[in-house]
Formats: C-alpha cells, sequence, structure tokens
C-alpha cells in the first residue's frame, strides 16, 4: 500500500498544454471497494477535454486512512475522503472528479507548482464544484436544513417566517458548528 506518489502510477503531465489528470470514478454501491483510473485532459486542447466535477472537502484526521485502488494497485487517502468517493459514486455510470490529493502527483515539486497554478482555471471549468464536510449526522442535517430556510429568505417567495427561524437556538446552534469546521480555514478555501 502507498500514498499517492509512493509508487503510484503518474504519467508525466505536459504543462504546454495546460494538462491535468481527472478521476474516473468506477461505479459501485456504498460499502465496496472503491476504485478509480486517471485520465488526462487539457485545457489548451478542447477535443481532449473532459466535463468534470471539483471536489473540496474536509480533508479529516490524517492518521485514519483506508483503501482506495487504481486497477489492483492499493493506495490509501484519508478517511474523509474515502467517504467522500463513497459516497459521491454512481450506481451504473462513472463520475469524473478533479481531487487534488489524488490527480496531482503531490511528489512532484514541478507539477505541484505548476497544477496550483492553475488552480482558479481547474475550480472554474468544473461542471460545479462539490463541497464534502464529512458524514452527515444529526446535527448536520439540521445546519443544512436551517441553511436552506435562510436561503429562502433571500430568494424565494412566499417568504418563510423570520420568528418561528429566530427561535431556534439548536439551528443556530448546529449551523454555528458546520460554520466552526476546519475546512472553513483552509488557505485555499476562497480559490475552491
Amino acid at each position: 500500500m502507498s500514498a499517492p506518489g509512493e509508487g503510484f502510477p503518474y504519467s508525466p503531465l505536459d504543462q504546454e498544454s495546460r494538462e491535468i489528470r481527472i478521476l474516473v470514478l468506477d461505479p459501485g454501491t456504498s460499502g465496496s471497494r472503491i476504485s478509480f483510473h486517471l485520465k488526462t485532459a487539457s485545457f489548451k486542447n478542447e477535443r481532449h477535454f473532459l466535463e468534470y466535477e471539483a471536489l473540496s472537502y474536509e480533508w479529516g484526521d490524517s492518521t485514519r486512512d483506508k483503501q482506495i485502488f487504481i486497477r489492483d494497485h492499493a493506495i490509501e487517502v484519508r478517511e474523509n475522503l474515502w467517504y467522500a468517493l463513497d459516497a459521491l459514486r454512481l450506481p451504473n455510470e462513472p463520475r469524473f472528479l478533479w481531487i487534488d490529493a489524488i490527480c496531482i502527483n503531490q511528489n512532484d515539486i514541478s507539477e505541484r507548482n505548476h497544477q496550483v497554478q492553475q488552480m482558479a482555471d481547474i475550480y472554474s471549468q468544473a461542471s460545479r464544484v462539490l463541497v464534502w464536510l464529512g458524514t452527515a449526522t444529526p446535527q448536520s442535517r439540521l445546519a443544512m436544513s436551517h441553511l436552506r430556510k435562510l436561503s429562502a429568505l433571500l430568494y424565494d417567495k412566499p417568504k418563510p417566517s423570520v420568528g418561528q427561524m429566530a427561535r431556534s437556538p439548536q439551528k443556530w446552534a448546529a449551523l454555528l458548528n458546520l460554520l466552526e469546521k476546519s475546512y472553513w480555514s483552509r488557505v485555499w478555501i476562497v480559490q475552491e
């Protein structure tokens, strides 16, 4: 077993063509083996460009790793990324994702620096950016429900009752807990 970069089968990227790697997540059901392969796409060559989603995620505990597989090569990723991949894969078709920890050869300083320079394009060219803060808990479900209601106050008609929302300290505490996650303090979060 190894982390990406340590014996991981990366092929070089062409920096002139502004290439990136896209993780093609194999179909599967929750809890089954997570497997994938990598494809190369180029911002310069639209014929070789794949539609993809970019994943931004809470890193989580670095001491709790889980295995995913590229072909038969096992690699370890942080547990929170494993849970994200398990939840995001589709049952009957592949899903195309850009994930920094896997799509960038973290041990190749030149590649890593070049990919970091392309981050704004990587995120802006994604069909959408997915945010994974961790597996759902009763408190996170309450926070997300509260966020939807707050959003409705701004955008929906008719508007929900502000009085009902103000009298719900549990919802505000859940929302505060969500906003205190380390994800929001990451240096790259604004760019992502």
